[in-house]
């Protein structure tokens, strides 16, 4: 893993401690990452032209928003950054488009 991946993961890790210690939950982090995809959602639909909507920011920076999201439930539900890493590549096999 990148320094700056690594970075990223840790501090979102921190983040994530912090929301638990102010009384958010994953299923709090579950409607936040609802609430991005559907963002994403937008932002894509605008960009193929089917919705005409003045958005703040692009489909990629959105989906960034959700990765974080995903990444403070695993966070939230125990996860750490060992078995991430250690996990992914299995995960990602399991992936078909």
């Amino acid at each position: 893993m990148s320094d700056n991946l690594l970075k990223v993961m840790k501090r979102i890790q921190e983040l994530t401690v912090k929301a638990a210690e102010i009384g958010e939950t994953a299923q709090d982090m579950l409607t936040s990452a609802t609430e991005e995809l559907g963002e994403v959602a937008a932002c894509i639909s605008h960009e193929k032209g089917r919705k005409e909507k003045d958005l703040s920011e692009d489909s990629v920076t959105e989906s960034i928003d959700l990765a974080i999201c995903a990444l403070s439930i695993m966070f939230m539900k125990g996860g750490t950054i060992g078995r991430y890493c250690k996990n992914w590549i299995g995960q990602i096999g399991k992936v078909e488009f």
